[in-house]
């Protein structure tokens, strides 16, 4: 994967900085995509994803609010239930439906 990365990276340009979420592949401080990276570009520094910290603090700030949690949860249950399907994707984004 590394070696893919860097590939990429090379016909785009120079590499000065790198974010993923948690999981080790990508973050591991010795075996992770971004240790090999910085390796061979030291520019290339690693910062956790933002967006994965935001939804680490939101779910942290809502673990104790019950209508918070319910809320998240039917939300999540919405997208997973669209996400499924194409056909309900279609009908969800269409003129016809929208409110």
């Amino acid at each position: 994967m590394t070696d893919q990365i860097i590939e990429i990276v090379k016909s785009k340009g120079q590499c000065i900085g790198q974010s993923y979420d948690g999981a080790s592949t990508m973050s591991g401080a010795y075996g992770g995509v971004q240790k090999f990276i910085h390796d061979k570009q030291h520019l290339a520094v690693y910062v956790h994803c933002a967006a994965h910290n935001l939804n680490l603090v939101v779910n942290d700030a809502v673990s104790a609010v019950r209508d918070a949690q319910a809320f998240f949860t039917i939300m999540q249950e919405l997208y997973v239930f669209f996400w499924h399907s194409m056909r309900r994707w279609d009908l969800l984004l269409s003129s016809d439906t929208a409110m």
